[in-house]
């Protein structure tokens, strides 16, 4: 009844599919609002992706729902009584706002608005006048906040919110109606590029860009090559960073043995120690949100090995010099020393090919195919080939890059010399 539902979609030629899109939050969460602010609603209007997917908001999160004996509701939310209020207002503009595109703005504005300040009036008419909602809407939506319907509303949210330990982040993001906390961290940071990786091919032209998977291993010194040299300067081109998506899977050539108790034990080209860095990477992958500094992390731990790779592995040396925030690092280390790790790793081999054995490591595919021409391209030329399979209009550094690829030409032994992280190893 509460889903913002596109049943529009139906009706518009070239269309390759509906993702179930679901989207657990609070309206006074900071990180709610640089979600819906940030990735949401660029995603939903500017990228015309509503048009794909099959969007559900459920404004509760971490609050709890109290029911008197006479009937009637309270609530407790984690941001206080201002914040309930708030997911009331949201409740409300779900069920009586008809116009999606519409509905979003007003949302956003909320958000927007007491980004900037927490203290202020809630929002909801002054938002309504700025994104041109009707006043009979904008009245409807406030006299339910403020009556027993708001409170129904809100109770039949926290209904379809799971409860702790299965909610463990605000805002949480469900793809395909099936929780996985790779899909949850990453749509924090591109959430057009996690919901286009589900959608069939061939993808719609919204998606923008191939999707680039990377088999590599820790110690393998080509794979450090192509890091330093290629993934990590390209990563840094904002506009060419929303132009596709990214996956890496650390694993190479390594082999998973599970024992009868169901424990794993893995055996690595470059040996023991490139298997503790594959978890650390595997981990960091599954625990870190910010994807910049996910990137310098991990392309530290590629420089610090290099070339002495008998050095004690430097995840802690890495996660200092590169200022991740203690809970990452503590969680990362953690993981990598559990069996939560092995199991990650365990994760990374499913998912390697064993065309793996035939390309060599590192192996770049595009859109899910390991092309010999695409990876050789890539070794040399990341930025090139990845600008190679973008559609028009391409991103302005890929014309850049037709003019001159002297920025792939840099030998690893240059690079590694004056580090391109400036740390002191």
């Amino acid at each position: 009844m509460y889903t913002l539902l596109v049943t529009a979609l139906l009706a518009v030629s070239g269309v390759s599919g509906i993702v179930p899109v679901t989207v657990y939050y609070e309206s006074l969460c900071p990180d709610s609002m640089k979600f819906f602010v940030n990735q949401l609603y660029p995603a939903m209007m500017t990228e015309s992706l509503l048009a794909h997917t099959d969007l559900t908001l459920i404004p509760y999160g971490f609050a709890q729902t109290n029911v008197s004996s006479d009937g009637s509701y309270s609530f407790t939310c984690q941001h206080g009584d201002r914040e309930c209020y708030g997911n009331k207002v949201h409740a409300c503009a779900l069920q009586t706002m008809t116009e999606k595109g519409q509905l979003l703005r007003y949302l956003t504005c909320l958000f927007q608005t007491l980004y900037r300040d927490r203290t202020a009036l809630y929002p909801s008419e002054k938002c309504a006048d700025l994104t041109g909602v009707d006043p009979a809407v904008k009245q409807s939506i406030v006299q339910c906040a403020n009556s027993t319907k708001g409170d129904q509303l809100l109770a039949d949210m926290g209904k379809l919110t799971p409860s702790r330990p299965e909610l463990s982040w605000v805002p949480t993001v469900v793809l395909n109606n099936t929780k996985n906390q790779q899909d949850i961290d990453e749509a924090q940071t591109n959430l057009k590029g996690t919901i286009c990786q589900y959608i069939s091919d061939p993808k719609p032209s919204v998606c923008g860009g191939p999707r680039v998977t990377v088999y590599y291993e820790t110690l393998c010194p080509f794979s450090i090559q192509l890091f330093v040299n290629q993934l990590y300067p390209a990563m840094q081109l904002d506009s060419l960073a929303r132009g596709y998506t990214i996956e890496l899977v650390p694993y190479g050539k390594a082999n998973t043995t599970k024992s009868a108790d169901g424990s794993y034990s893995f055996s690595c080209q470059h040996g023991d120690t490139e298997c503790y860095g594959n978890k650390v990477h595997a981990c960091a992958l599954n625990k870190m949100k910010d994807s910049s500094k996910l990137w310098t992390y991990l392309t530290c731990l590629m420089e610090a090995v290099y070339p002495d790779r008998t050095i004690p592995y430097p995840a802690d040396k890495c996660a200092d010099l590169t200022k991740i925030s203690d809970v990452d690092k503590q969680q990362i280390i953690a993981c990598a020393n559990s069996t939560e790790g092995s199991a990650l790793l365990a994760e990374m081999g499913k998912i390697t090919p064993s065309e793996i054995y035939k390309y060599g490591v590192p192996a770049v595919a595009l859109n899910g195919l390991l092309d010999q021409v695409d990876d050789d391209g890539a070794q040399q030329d990341f930025l090139g080939t990845v600008c190679k399979h973008m559609a028009s209009p391409r991103p302005s550094v890929c014309e850049q890059q037709t003019a001159s690829s002297s920025v792939a030409s840099l030998s690893v032994l240059v690079l590694l010399s004056t580090p391109i992280l400036n740390l002191v190893l």
